[in-house]
């Protein structure tokens, strides 16, 4: 009893120190180990400093609209159509949601999500003081209702934002969903497809979003270099879509918005399936690793196909934030995102020395705790 008196239990209503001292060994050995593949992605440097020589040229995206255009008339299961009009480059995915908002809705305009999804769909329209209409989560309140935020959709929508999976949730909506709502919006609206964390979930229940593009429909349909392929610091991402919606993406955009050095990164990256399918497996290995420890709390963990799990411990998560931070635990508050008691947790890069470390501070053989692990790492 007279160890938990310091502990804060009125400030976050823990009760005392085992609940935070479980979340913080079962974070720090989940943190330590989600390491991405030690194989360096040579192609890509190489690409980008052989960009850097080539400092002195002028910027424009025609090689990775170009490269786009390839792999997809190429080496997908189905042939895309796709023409250089098609292809828009960004300084990543972001870039595309915003201008997406700048080109096509005016101030009063109409702009329809979900609640509890990524915050820039909010921030976009309310810079344009466009009417943002969010519909309510379902199944606990994780997971996307479609049939509620077409119900939203009226002659005034602009642009419909859907993530999938979503950000920070994690969950997901599936093809036979996402068909049956296509099916009801209104060809004249655009629907913007976020598919940042796409190479993480190559299921067959997944949305085909392609499949609505060619057959004519307002789709942009969205992709990134910052998740699977490890390239966030970089900035790069593209949009697929009709050429007239790409066209007003153009019109919008600051001139030369995206840097030769990302966009050799990028190209070679997209010839980079070795590191995007090890980047999966490692993802999938460590967060089912996660999920289990996390059996033993009080908490909820919705099903996720992202590269992060949400943590609601339906408490105080901000006073859990800066606690399992004072360890070198560093995880997000989801208190911006309408889920006060939770936490995002994402796989960082660590050095593998770190696992001793983190053991000794809570009394955990740093030998036992890898041999558990099934991993191996050598003293630094």
């Amino acid at each position: 009893m007279g160890g938990n008196q310091g502990a804060p239990a009125a400030q976050g209503g823990f009760g005392d120190w085992s609940f935070i001292i479980m979340m913080a060994v079962i974070f720090g050995i989940f943190y330590f180990l989600m390491i991405r593949p030690q194989q360096k992605k040579m192609k890509e440097h190489r690409s980008m400093i052989e960009a850097l020589r080539r400092g002195d040229q002028v910027v424009t995206s025609g090689g990775l609209i170009g490269k786009v255009v390839k792999v997809g008339d190429t080496e997908l299961e189905v042939e895309l159509a796709l023409e250089v009009e098609n292809v828009f480059a960004a300084n990543g995915s972001v870039e595309v949601l915003e201008l997406a908002v700048q080109a096509f809705v005016e101030p009063g305009d109409g702009v329809v999500t979900s609640e509890h999804t990524f915050a820039i769909y909010m921030l976009a329209a309310m810079k344009i003081d466009a009417q943002l209409r969010m519909a309510p989560m379902i199944d606990g309140g994780y997971r996307y209702d479609l049939p509620a935020i077409g119900k939203l959709v009226d002659d005034r929508t602009k642009i419909v934002f859907l993530a999938n999976p979503t950000n920070p949730t994690g969950t997901w909506f599936s093809g036979e969903e996402f068909d049956t709502f296509m099916a009801h919006v209104p060809e004249d609206v655009l629907v913007v497809y976020d598919s940042a964390y796409a190479e993480y979930c190559p299921y067959p229940d997944m949305p085909d979003p392609m499949k609505h593009y060619r057959q004519g429909r307002r789709i942009l349909c969205l992709r990134t270099f910052s998740k699977a392929y490890g390239m966030a610091g970089i900035r790069v991402g593209y949009a697929i879509g009709p050429a007239d919606i790409i066209h007003g993406l153009m019109t919008c955009r600051v001139a030369f918005n995206l840097n030769l050095v990302a966009q050799a990164g990028a190209m070679a990256a997209l010839d980079d399936d070795e590191f995007v399918r090890r980047s999966r497996e490692f993802n999938d290995r460590e967060l089912a690793f996660l999920r289990e420890g996390m059996k033993e709390l009080d908490v909820i963990v919705p099903p996720s196909r992202a590269n992060f799990l949400l943590v609601d411990t339906k408490k105080n998560a901000q006073w859990l934030f800066e606690e399992l931070q004072k360890q070198g635990i560093i995880v997000r508050p989801m208190g911006g995102y309408g889920y006060p008691g939770a936490i995002r947790v994402n796989s960082p890069e660590n050095e593998r020395c770190q696992v001793m470390r983190f053991s000794q501070k809570f009394g955990v053989s740093a030998e036992s705790t890898m041999r558990c692990c099934s991993w191996t790492c050598a003293t630094e």
